[in-house]
């Protein structure tokens, strides 16, 4: 049985365009914690979550919103995906690390964007950024889920290595699997 890691795997990182912090400071702020979850409300849209797990999905209300943060921040590390010139939150990172006696550490990782992000590279430079950032962790195999419907998100994995695993996939979903090694 897999065990969850309380270890992060990353610090955060800074791309071109993003800067991606890991959500604890403003998870420990009372009225900022308040504050963040009207901020998430329009990314946890029903559009950005259509395609994803039942345990992921919530109602559109600051109460469902705030549960949703505690269930997150309970299993997951999760970072905050800003604009680096305005500093606008645009999206999360959510990576959970698994550790095996023995085995190699799997990283389930996930993102998610608002609908103004779609379509702009957001996704590609996030994915670039995590790689260059995860190589200091490894060994290990990073393991992405994609939605069957969502053909963009299994292209950009694809396109940096990660290659279909048919034990990893269903029906509704894909999985892919990069494993990244000390060279």
């Amino acid at each position: 049985m897999d065990n969850k890691s309380p270890v992060q795997l990353i610090d955060g990182f800074v791309t071109q365009r993003l800067l991606v912090d890991h959500w604890a400071a403003t998870l420990t702020k009372g009225t900022a914690k308040q504050q963040f979850a009207e901020e998430l409300m329009p990314i946890l849209s029903p559009r950005v979550l259509e395609n994803l797990p039942p345990s992921l999905q919530v109602a559109q209300t600051q109460q469902a919103v705030a549960g949703w943060i505690n269930d997150r921040a309970a299993e997951s590390d999760v970072y905050l995906v800003r604009l680096r010139q305005s500093e606008t939150l645009i999206g999360l990172l959510i990576l959970v690390n698994f550790i095996e006696p023995e085995a190699t550490p799997e990283v389930h990782l996930g993102y998610l964007f608002s609908e103004t992000a779609w379509g702009k590279g957001y996704a590609s430079e996030l994915i670039d950024g995590l790689l260059q950032e995860a190589i200091n962790s490894a060994p290990l195999t990073l393991i992405g889920g994609v939605a069957k419907a969502n053909e963009a998100s299994a292209h950009i994995l694809k396109k940096r290595g990660f290659l279909p695993q048919a034990n990893r996939s269903d029906g509704q979903a894909e999985g892919f699997a990069l494993t990244l090694r000390n060279e």
